[in-house]
């Protein structure tokens, strides 16, 4: 290959820090010091500053002379003073100035080098086979310069097994980071570098961060340690140590550039369309165009979520260079743009903001409840968006304010997802936090309530933070560009790990889905034989029956508005503090012993006790207008029954609560000895007031059968509850599905046989569309993988048997392919290599999936029929013109 990179445009010979520069500027401040013109040696902008400095302090000092404290007031302007500060402002705004400058000329510089250090990184990766011969860190600069002229300076190259000095030959044709990589070595500055390090070194970081997220520092300083036991260490001209920080944090940055533009590069050579994007790089089983010739729809399920622990603090760093956005974020322009969309549709529909008591109990971030802590920050969080399977599709990063609608609306306008199918739009919110909600709001959202969810939890998102959360502590005080880059970086390994590991997701579901599914048979089949006593006709527990109780369970809830639920809520407050009252007057009086001086103490507390319940009845009377001459009237039923219904209520809360503190620990990720014993502790804590609550629930739900259901008072169901059964009762049992609805008197309100028989209906239909869907799934991934790979290989085939002159001519992506100066052939080569081992990934992949253990993937493929098999292979063997792809999960290019 003929000398490649040369250097259009002559660039100065690299030359220490010029003296006559500072001294110039020193010069400068002197004269302003000495008032020498000052005037005409800063800028109006400063100028204009120093007036109203000086208004300012005219009008302060005007202001405490009209005050008479007692004291003085005779002209204490300190002329010197302010002369001073003025003096310190001015060094300041000039010395920003020029980091400015300097930061913007670096930017430039890097813009300008990077095509060319991309050409000469493919073409030496390739040579080298990603540096993994013997002679990889041998001399290869003559692939790309072969010139005359000659100039040496010394290199600080630091690898993974040793360091050391070296004087590297320059040239002025060829930028030095070409003349570095060269030797195997990538450096951390676009002009006259002063280290470099290796690609072994950058290679192994890069595993090392995507898995344990280790900082610079101390990485580097185990580093530093490793090396000098192997090689001398290296020295400033000082003789003191050299910190390498810095300069390896920005040689990273380049690097997963580089990475970044390598990928890019193969979308435009592939020429994918937005959803083949989509599918590579997020998730194959949910973007994947499926070969299906059923036409069987596929559902696209996503979720939204926010996260305010990855902030950034304004005060971090002073980063001059402008805000870069990621592919993988939204840019904040389109976010300016939707909330401009979202004001303009409030102000013409006339849309005024409306208290939701749902929405209020759930604890999410807002303006009010979090402002003390995001005023010291620019960032303050993340909005992310992921598929079922965890794939995260976009994010968009908030700055200033809370969960606002802007973000999550422009993450779906950028993705355009729904532009056809807005109308098939179906709204639900996650599994847990569906908990927090009340009874109406589950029903109608939560994914275990309603059709076409299958077992999705919606939890993807919690998970991705805290697979996130390890980068919190480093990315706060970084530079905002850095921090963007980062996350950008540990998301695209998050996705390219689960898309190895779709397969086995994926047989995972499934086996969960079957057991689940056994189980709710298993539970029907039981009541099937059981009497159903709400049948005229004697007979048993039948699907149909079960089926039709859930929906009067739904349409009964959805006739009660808020203000009935609150009602029975005071009510029932009202009729339990009365009962508390009465308790404490049967025990008032039995205490009443004169000759007993002992019980003195207890019966003063009892008093006491007495006194705070008496007031809290009072308060509850007046909120509800006086005591209601129903609640003392002769309907104790429904008063035994509110008081049962209250007090499982609270239990709920109880659960809920318990079930957030164990979370942690079922997740199936280690959270270390500390936290364990401070989540055991928290759960500790929460014991003694379940226990008394527990007390008071099996009290009133026992007098309530003995006086009006005696027969229900040995069922096992109706025993008492105990701490380790409550502890141990799932959300969603069958036990907390009349938690809001005891005031009904329907079957389903009345039997726990209907609620167990509801509940395994409800699992029996989310298991079925779950193996449904999961088969869908697979098909799409299939067909994504055998597409993909034909893409590859069609061109690499193109390139290899057309890669003349006629070619070049044809290949639309050429033109965007940017690497160096360079004609469109020695292009093509540099372009080869990068789809062969793009294609040798994409066939490793499924060994890498499960360890080449092949029995386990013949497990899922078995969920296929034969004939869907058949067909996809017949596809992919080039039958192109076999049916079209109407899925719903197209995404439009």
């Amino acid at each position: 290959m003929p000398p490649l990179f040369k250097r259009r445009q002559s660039s100065p010979k690299p030359t220490q820090r010029q003296i006559e520069e500072r001294q110039m500027v020193l010069e400068r401040l002197q004269r302003l010091s000495q008032g020498l013109d000052p005037w005409m040696l800063i800028e109006p902008t400063i100028a204009a500053a120093r007036t109203r400095q000086e208004t300012y302090d005219q009008a302060n000092n005007q202001s405490l002379q009209d005050e008479d404290y007692g004291i003085p007031t005779a002209d204490t302007f300190d002329e010197d003073n302010t002369q001073r500060n003025f003096i310190e402002d001015v060094q300041a705004i000039h010395t920003e100035a020029n980091q400015s400058e300097r930061q913007n000329r670096t930017r430039t510089q890097w813009e300008d080098v990077l095509p060319s250090l991309d050409g000469a990184y493919l073409l030496l990766k390739a040579h080298t086979k990603n540096w993994t011969l013997p002679n990889s860190f041998d001399n290869h600069t003559h692939m790309f310069c072969d010139c005359n002229d000659n100039h040496y300076r010394t290199v600080d190259l630091i690898d993974l097994n040793g360091q050391k000095q070296e004087r590297i030959r320059f040239c002025l044709c060829t930028p030095d980071l070409l003349h570095l990589l060269g030797h195997g070595y990538l450096g951390s500055s676009p002009v006259a570098p002063t280290a470099a390090f290796s690609f072994d070194l950058l290679g192994f970081h890069n595993h090392l961060w995507n898995w344990c997220t280790i900082a610079y520092q101390p990485f580097m300083q185990a580093m530093k340690l490793r090396l000098e036991e192997r090689s001398p260490p290296l020295l400033t001209a000082l003789g003191k140590s050299r910190d390498f920080r810095t300069n390896f944090s920005a040689t990273v940055d380049i690097y997963r550039n580089l990475m970044n533009r390598t990928d890019s590069m193969a979308n435009e050579v592939l020429d994918l369309t937005k959803q083949e994007r989509l599918a590579r790089d997020t998730c194959p089983a949910c973007f994947g165009k499926s070969m299906d010739l059923t036409n069987t729809p596929s559902p696209l399920i996503i979720c939204l979520d926010g996260n305010f622990q990855q902030r950034h603090h304004a005060a971090a760093s002073k980063n001059y260079h402008p805000l870069m956005t990621p592919d993988r974020f939204v840019q904040p322009e389109a976010i300016n743009a939707m909330d401009a969309t979202i004001g303009l549709h409030e102000q013409l529909n006339q849309i005024r903001p409306t208290t939701d008591k749902c929405a209020d109990a759930h604890t999410a971030a807002d303006d009010k409840r979090n402002n003390s802590t995001w005023k010291a920050c620019d960032d303050t969080g993340l909005m992310g968006c992921c598929c079922r399977h965890d794939a995260v599709v976009s994010l968009a990063n908030i700055t200033g304010g809370g969960e606002k609608r802007k973000y999550p609306l422009a993450i779906l306008q950028q993705r355009n997802m729904f532009s056809e199918h807005q109308n098939c739009l179906t709204f639900g919110t996650s599994v847990f936090h569906s908990y927090v909600h009340n009874w109406k709001c589950q029903i109608e959202f939560s994914p275990r309530f309603n059709d076409g969810w299958g077992l999705s939890d919606g939890e993807g998102l919690e998970r991705l933070w805290s697979f996130l959360s390890s980068l919190i502590s480093s990315l706060r005080y970084s530079t905002r560009n850095h921090r963007l880059s980062a996350l950008a970086h540990k998301v695209s390994f998050h996705n390219e790990r689960g898309i190895l590991q779709l397969v086995q997701w994926l047989r995972q579901k499934y086996r969960i889905a079957s057991s689940k599914r056994l189980d709710a048979e298993k539970i029907l089949g039981s009541l099937a034989v059981l009497r159903n006593p709400f049948d005229t006709h004697q007979g048993t527990y039948t699907s149909a029956f079960l089926k039709s109780q859930w929906i009067n369970q739904v349409n009964f809830q959805k006739s009660h508005n808020d203000t009935e639920t609150e009602e029975n809520e005071q009510l029932a407050a009202f009729l339990d503090q009365e009962a508390t009252l009465t308790r404490l007057r049967s025990e008032l009086n039995g205490m009443v012993d004169l000759f007993n001086p002992s019980a003195y103490n207890r019966i003063l507390e009892m008093v006491q006790e007495f006194a705070m319940a008496e007031e809290q009845q009072r308060a509850i009377a007046r909120n509800l207008g006086g005591v209601p001459a129903h609640l003392t009237g002769s309907d104790d039923e429904r008063k035994a029954r509110l008081l049962v219904w209250h007090a499982k209520s609270k239990l709920y809360v109880h659960a809920v609560e318990l079930y957030a503190e164990r979370q942690p620990l079922n997740r199936g990720t280690p959270v270390g000895t500390t936290l364990t014993t401070r989540i055991l502790a928290a759960m500790d804590r929460r014991k003694k007031p379940i226990q008394a609550l527990l007390k008071k629930f099996n009290l009133y739900r026992t007098d309530y059968l003995t006086r009006f259901a005696p027969s229900q008072l040995n069922l096992p169901e109706n025993q008492p509850l105990t701490y380790h059964t409550f502890s141990n009762l799932s959300l969603d049992h069958s036990f907390w599905q009349d938690v809001y609805l005891y005031h009904s008197r329907e079957p389903w309100a009345l039997s726990a046989d209907v609620r167990k028989g509801i509940q395994a209906i409800l699992i029996v239909e989310r298991t079925s569309e779950e193996m449904v869907m999961i088969k869908q799934e697979l098909k799409n991934a299939m067909s994504w993988a055998v597409g993909y790979h034909e893409k590859l290989s069609s061109s690499i085939h193109h390139i290899e048997a057309q890669g003349g002159e006629e070619f070049n001519a044809l290949a639309e992506w050429l033109p965007a392919v940017k690497l160096g100066d360079i004609d469109n052939t020695a292009k093509t080569k540099l372009v080869l290599p990068v789809l062969t081992d793009q294609i040798a990934e994409h066939n490793e992949a499924p060994q890498a999936v499960d360890g080449g253990n092949n029995a386990d993937a013949d497990d899922v493929v078995e969920m296929l029929d034969p004939a869907d098999v058949m067909a996809m292979l017949n596809l992919g063997a080039g039958d192109n013109n076999a049916g079209g792809n109407t899925d719903n999960n197209n995404v439009n290019p």
